[in-house]
């Protein structure tokens, strides 16, 4: 007859095994922290919306990078490096300019220096809001900065970030 023994390693006092449950119990406990902190205090939006604001300020960067850093002078040539570069149908390209949040137009700010401008110090220039959403959904807009970093940001950030913003 085979009989088999369980071995239980007691460190301080108390079992490997019972360590084990105890973990197991506590990983649920800290994911739904995570989430929940992140969800409170993130305003970096995910999914197909924030990465067609993304594509874009993409493109945008990329043409000022191979014209001495400064950003597309307008629609048409932006358009036109989306076609050459990533290879667009003149549909898909003409996409790329509209938010599918609020079916409005995205504002471009032509011309800009993507990296910011002013002088280099301590603290670095912010880099411009190069890209935002016309309208938004709920009073909030999506934004997209020189360094390709998207924001959502409530309509009192987005006053901030934005003054003189064109609107509706």
């Amino acid at each position: 007859m085979h009989s088999s023994k369980r071995l239980d390693v007691i460190i301080d006092g108390t079992s490997l095994n019972r360590m084990k449950k105890a973990r197991f119990a506590f990983v649920p406990l800290v994911l739904v922290g995570l989430v929940s902190c992140a969800s409170e205090s993130s305003k970096v939006p995910v999914g197909e919306p924030a990465e067609n604001i993304r594509q874009l300020a993409l493109a945008y960067v990329q043409f000022a990078a191979s014209n001495q850093g400064v950003g597309p002078p307008n629609q048409e040539a932006l358009k036109k490096f989306l076609i050459q570069e990533d290879q667009l149908s003149e549909a898909d390209a003409d996409a790329r300019f509209i938010s599918s949040r609020d079916s409005q137009p995205y504002v471009v700010r032509w011309g800009e220096r993507p990296e910011g401008s002013g002088p280099m110090g301590p603290e670095p220039p912010k880099p411009p809001i190069i890209i935002y959403e016309r309208v938004g959904v709920d009073g909030k807009r999506y934004v997209a900065n020189g360094r390709m970093s998207i924001l959502q940001l409530a309509s009192a950030e987005f006053s901030e970030a934005v003054p003189n913003a064109e609107t509706e």
